[in-house]
């Protein structure tokens, strides 16, 4: 199967390189190693998951790669060799497929991966839209290289009851998807900690809702399996959701999944922690306790009360929400267009006399980013979050109704003479990553990658500096790489790139890879983070991968590559100079 975003390579420009790199003097990228050229049938499934790094007890290195085809495996982060191997367990007939990115906890990896119907190793590739037999987690003991039987893997199952108390609302593997990393946090008397996987559906598929399960791990060691979930959450607790099997991509009807790649957000707060969801594209009524296409906070136990004033929210629209209700919401952002901004209003005419959210819902619209949580020179505390409609929203973090800034960073992707490739993919999914400068007059800077799937429309990775001029928290524009008005705006970020890494040896340098069509080789680059000046870019072996985030080990950085989103996989590792 070719990747879904791959029938588009016209999209594509070619830059001029030397040789296979452009290098500025002060950084060089040298290839240490690609495992397809050691052993191109390693990772018979994609990686999906970003890789990890982990140091034994011994001092010696491991990188840790989770794959498609339901195997963890070291590596020697030097020379890629297999350090040790272990598949997760499945029932007979079934083989297990990871996806999101596992919990590094101590010397403990975290898993959770579904089960796929097996197919042998001459079979297709695993690939998400698979049918999911069942949903499971298992830890694997990194010391030992072999999965921890302290802790039997288990299924996870759950229901939840509507807002009215008349039906239940089940988890249904079949119609759930762990893209999620899986998120580690301590609340007070733990000593393990809990673990939280998150799950929406692939292709929308009906009945189909964000789910939330909170795994203990004190519990899971001290009393087994069936002690190990501790608490669930549901986005939508709805259960008429249309035609069971038809897609609600375009639809507001249940839905709410929680599907960014990089997972919720973890606040900390002393001993104990928040947690930021943010649920999808779907149904949005207040009354219903349906939170698609919002940000909401919970915490250890998942609780969850938006605490809205009931009275400014007793005529709830979900097309435009009354600005007096949607402010007042303590632990529930609803985005909005701002009076005075212009409209969400796509040159391609598809949105003409809609609303914002009638338009996403239009596009299949949602946040599917996770946001990022700022602290600023005055003492305010800020989310900053992207949405695939090409804005990031700057958000009061003690008061979430509270929108300071909605700012444009993309044009909706398509005109009338220049369709979008691919209508529905938005043009940001990512978590930004963050620096915090030493100097100069910003508190933050935030760096977040756009991409546009037409011929028309500039993308590139911008550095957003957070200040609060005036005490009011505003991002502004420090630099765009490519910059605005230059030719390979237009030709490069024509797809969904990885997320950005940061690294700091032999100097400061934030990375990202333009991730190409199967057929092509991607583009790892590194940059100034002052300055958005290119340091080093090198050309892959292979595309890379989309919404995965390379690892940046000192002087070394590991990067994701997939033929397809069915595999084979690989990881190509470079030394920086």
């Amino acid at each position: 199967m070719r990747d879904a975003t791959s029938d588009n390579a016209d999209l594509e420009g070619d830059r001029g390189f030397v040789g296979d790199q452009t290098v500025l003097p002060s950084i060089q990228l040298e290839p240490l190693f690609t495992t397809a050229e050691r052993d191109a049938t390693l990772f018979r499934g994609c990686l999906l998951a970003s890789p990890q790094h982990y140091v034994r007890k011994n001092g010696v290195e491991l990188l840790i790669v989770a794959d498609g085809g339901g195997f963890v495996t070291a590596l020697d982060p030097l020379t890629g060799e297999v350090v040790f191997r272990t598949e997760m367990p499945a029932p007979a007939g079934e083989a297990a497929m990871i996806v999101g990115t596992p919990a590094l906890v101590g010397s403990l990896l975290v898993v959770g991966y579904h089960t796929r119907t097996a197919t042998g190793p001459s079979g297709p590739g695993p690939n998400v839209t698979d049918l999911r037999h069942r949903h499971r987690v298992a830890v694997v003991d990194l010391e030992a290289g072999v999965l921890d039987d302290r802790f039997r893997p288990f299924d996870l199952q759950a229901s939840k009851p509507t807002a009215d108390g008349k039906a239940m609302v089940a988890f249904l593997a079949a119609n759930n998807l762990g893209r999620a990393e899986v998120i580690h946090a301590r609340a007070p008397g733990d000593t393990l900690g809990r673990v939280y996987l998150t799950f929406g559906n692939a292709r929308d598929l009906q009945p189909w809702h964000g789910w939330v399960f909170e795994i203990n791990l004190d519990h899971w060691l001290a009393s087994g399996s069936d002690a190990a979930i501790s608490a669930t959450l549901v986005t939508t607790p709805e259960v008429s959701c249309g035609q069971p099997g038809t897609s609600g991509s375009r639809e507001r009807s249940c839905g709410g999944g929680l599907w960014a790649p990089s997972g919720p957000l973890l606040v900390p707060r002393g001993e104990t922690f928040e947690l930021i969801l943010a649920p999808g594209n779907g149904q949005l009524d207040l009354a219903r306790r349906d939170y698609a296409n919002t940000l909401m906070r919970t915490g250890p136990g998942l609780p969850f009360d938006p605490r809205c004033d009931a009275t400014a929210c007793a005529d709830f629209d979900p097309n435009a929400p009354a600005l007096d209700c949607i402010e007042s919401c303590a632990d529930l952002f609803i985005p909005r267009v701002a009076t005075g901004d212009p409209p969400l209003a796509p040159e391609s005419g598809v949105c003409s006399q809609l609303t914002m959210f009638q338009c996403w819902q239009r596009l299949d619209y949602v946040g599917g980013s996770t946001p990022v949580h700022l602290t600023t020179s005055g003492g305010r505390e800020v989310l900053a979050y992207p949405t695939k409609d090409g804005h990031i929203y700057l958000v009061d973090a003690s008061t979430m109704g509270i929108q300071y800034q909605r700012l444009k960073l993309a044009d909706v992707c398509g005109t009338e003479g220049d369709p979008c490739q691919m209508d529905w993919a938005g043009m940001i999914v990512t978590q930004p990553a963050v620096i915090t400068p030493t100097s100069g007059p910003a508190d933050a800077w935030i760096f977040v990658a756009t991409f546009e799937p037409d011929t028309t429309h500039e993308a590139g990775l911008y550095r957003l500096d957070l200040a609060e001029p005036d005490g009011v928290p505003r991002l502004t524009v420090g630099w765009r790489f490519p910059p605005i008005g230059d030719p390979d705006a237009k030709s490069l970020f024509r797809r969904h790139p990885s997320r950005v890494a940061i690294g700091a040896s032999p100097r400061p340098f934030i990375a990202i890879v333009d991730v190409a069509p199967s057929d092509r080789q991607g583009r790892l680059t590194l940059l100034d983070p002052a300055n958005g000046a290119p340091l080093s870019e090198i050309r892959l072996a292979g595309p890379g991968y989309r919404f995965t985030k390379p690892a940046v080990v000192g002087e070394r950085i590991y990067v994701n590559t997939c033929a397809s989103d069915s595999g084979p996989g690989g990881i190509e590792a470079f030394r920086i100079r």
